[in-house]
């Protein structure tokens, strides 16, 4: 399997400023992949350093893709505990706020993304989710599948649609080893439930989409 080069990279845009639960799952993967403190209080010496339990909860994670939150309880210190306060009270009837789906979500996505990859991070801070796909489209003969399915992403109308596109998407970057911003992409997520902020995530998805395929088909004027 190749490594995609640094001139392959998606395009690196201006690091955000990630709100609590950006920065949640930035403490959460840094932990995993490189060693520090969990939410849960665990240290970790990091799936990179090859440490067992590490490795033992991305495997939890993977898992854990798709199914209910609650559903595997052994998931839930890893997936919840710490968790910023929602902006949105707790819903009555117990179903998880959309900071605990994005959250789960972003968590067993990124499980299945750095699935036997002990020396590629693929968490990149900077890197948009669209950066990626759009660097997974460039040179694709299946290119205008591949933006269908972005497309169907962002505009699906449930959870369930969104985890299926994505996790799609995960498998296909994967295998190309191609990285993106896990933080970011867990707000994004929550935005795309909010039809207030789902316009924004859209317009920058696309823009980091389109801007990826621009850079990629442009020669290089370097040299």
């Amino acid at each position: 399997m190749d490594s995609a080069t640094d001139t392959q990279q998606p395009t690196i845009r201006s690091t955000r400023v990630h709100t609590p639960l950006g920065q949640w799952i930035n403490q959460q993967i840094k932990a995993l992949m490189h060693g520090g403190v969990a939410g849960n209080g665990m240290k970790l010496t990091g799936y990179m350093h090859d440490d067992s339990r590490a490795v033992a909860v991305l495997a939890r994670l993977r898992h854990g893709l798709g199914k209910p939150i609650g559903e595997l309880p052994q998931l839930l210190e890893w997936t919840i505990v710490g968790l910023p306060e929602p902006e949105q009270p707790r819903h009555d009837n117990g179903e998880p706020t959309v900071e605990e789906w994005a959250a789960y979500t972003t968590l067993t996505l990124y499980a299945l993304h750095q699935r036997s990859l002990h020396t590629d991070p693929m968490h990149k801070p900077g890197t948009g989710f669209g950066s990626a796909v759009g660097m997974l489209a460039s040179g694709n003969p299946n290119e205008a599948g591949i933006y269908r399915r972005l497309s169907s992403m962002l505009t699906a109308d449930d959870t369930t649609e969104i985890v299926h596109h994505a996790r799609g998407f995960i498998q296909l970057l994967h295998a190309k080893r191609l990285p993106f911003d896990y933080a970011s992409f867990a707000e994004d997520l929550v935005d795309l439930n909010n039809p207030y902020r789902r316009d924004r995530v859209r317009l920058q998805w696309g823009r980091d989409y389109f801007g990826a395929l621009r850079k990629q088909s442009s020669p290089n004027t370097d040299d």
